[in-house]
């Protein structure tokens, strides 16, 4: 809540000179200094943890493929926009409903798209694993980014059995649509080795590693960590890059269970405290904790500042931070919650389409898709693809030759 510059005027002049009346010239002063100052009245403290609803499975994997879709097309038309120009656009709360970006609202990014072609890849490992076939899940989820590689018109190495294998994602003419795809992604994609955390295809520690990585916390057979970071290792071979994406995984997969994100949290630097390079991340991470703690202490609503504080967003660690700090600063069961969470991970300038995305799937995967507010399901791009992947990866396996048709197991 702000005050008015006179009150806190009047209130720092009695103050500093310790009487009733003061001159002329005190009385500027003080004006000018409460205009510069952004004065903050605490509000009663609120709950530090917040556990995710009682919700199935489905409601949670709706929510966290439609939340971070959400986050995804809000931000989108933001990205690393300068923050003064963002406000003084859009008004004192920033963006709040979605804005044409390439030609509609509500339009996806690559983010989506690419954890589209993840979920993709992995139910047809679960397709493998029922038949008793062997397979190395990166080779499969590196097929899938080259499917997604042809969808944005750049040449590279075909991905195996596309004539035999092709999946249904290739036949959603939306998905044929280039949405600024993250460049170090499209290198290493074209390249003939496949990268992993052991052997780096390069040393890319960006945040085109993480968004796409929440379907590998949601399948119950696999280390999600590990997993994770097999996922962005793919295209970035960073140690931070990486380690990011497993933490992120198993964030999905605790909330997947009902717990709380800082349990996941915990359990993530557990996972990761024999790995080298590890120590950047997890002290980010921490100081992201810390410092949603401490505005969830006060009462407060955290600013674009406070975002701005743990850098734009561009590095894989700062992502996952941010969105952190962001879903733990506003974690309730709310759509007034949802807004402001993924409105303070947009609104600022960074790498806002993801850092939506992000903070859209923590929150989802808490309290599935009844949070999201309606008027941005309405205008989302492609939200029926995006709800019937949500669905299939909601169910994992189905027997029969429809469900391997659907989803080859190559």
């Amino acid at each position: 809540m702000s005050v008015a510059p006179s009150t806190v005027a009047l209130a720092f002049v009695a103050t500093t000179n310790g009487a009733n009346h003061f001159s002329q010239f005190q009385w500027w002063w003080a004006m000018a200094l409460a205009d510069r100052l952004e004065i903050i009245v605490y509000g009663p403290r609120r709950n530090m943890d917040t556990l995710g609803s009682k919700i199935s499975r489905r409601e949670r994997v709706l929510g966290c493929f439609l939340g971070g879709a959400v986050g995804d097309a809000l931000g989108a038309p933001l990205e690393f926009r300068n923050t003064k120009d963002i406000f003084e656009l859009f008004g004192p709360k920033g963006l709040r409903d979605f804005i044409p970006w390439h030609a509609e609202p509500g339009a996806i990014t690559d983010d989506t798209q690419l954890l589209l072609f993840t979920a993709e890849a992995l139910l047809r490992t679960r397709v493998m694993a029922h038949g008793y076939k062997t397979y190395y899940p990166p080779t499969i989820i590196r097929n899938a980014y080259r499917r997604w590689l042809m969808t944005q018109r750049h040449i590279g190495p075909a991905p195996d059995h596309l004539d035999t294998a092709r999946g249904w994602l290739l036949d959603v003419p939306g998905l044929w649509a280039e949405r600024s795809p993250d460049k170090v992604s499209l290198v290493s994609l074209k390249k003939k080795v496949l990268g992993t955390p052991e052997e780096a295809i390069n040393d890319g520690k960006g945040f085109g590693a993480i968004a796409r990585v929440a379907p590998a916390g949601m399948f119950m057979q696999d280390d999600a960590f590990r997993l994770g970071a097999e996922v962005a290792a793919i295209t970035h071979g960073g140690y931070t890059a990486t380690c990011s994406a497993g933490y992120f995984a198993v964030i999905i997969f605790h909330l997947m269970h009902g717990t709380t994100i800082r349990e996941g949290i915990e359990a993530a630097i557990r996972r990761s405290a024999p790995i080298l390079g590890q120590g950047e991340t997890m002290r980010t991470v921490q100081y992201a904790v810390r410092r949603a703690d401490e505005v969830r202490f006060a009462g407060i609503d955290p600013s674009w500042r406070d975002v701005e504080e743990f850098g734009e967003g561009k590095l894989a660690h700062e992502a996952l931070a941010i969105s952190v700090f962001c879903a733990m600063s506003h974690p309730e069961p709310s759509r007034e919650s949802f807004e402001k969470a993924v409105a303070l991970a947009v609104n600022h300038n960074g790498n806002s389409d993801t850092l939506g995305a992000l903070t859209g799937q923590l929150l989802g995967a808490m309290h599935g898709p009844d949070i999201i507010p309606p008027r941005w399901l309405e205008q989302l791009e492609l939200r029926d693809v995006i709800t019937q992947m949500a669905e299939d990866v909601a169910l994992e396996h189905v027997e029969g030759p429809e469900w391997k048709k659907r989803y080859p197991p190559l």
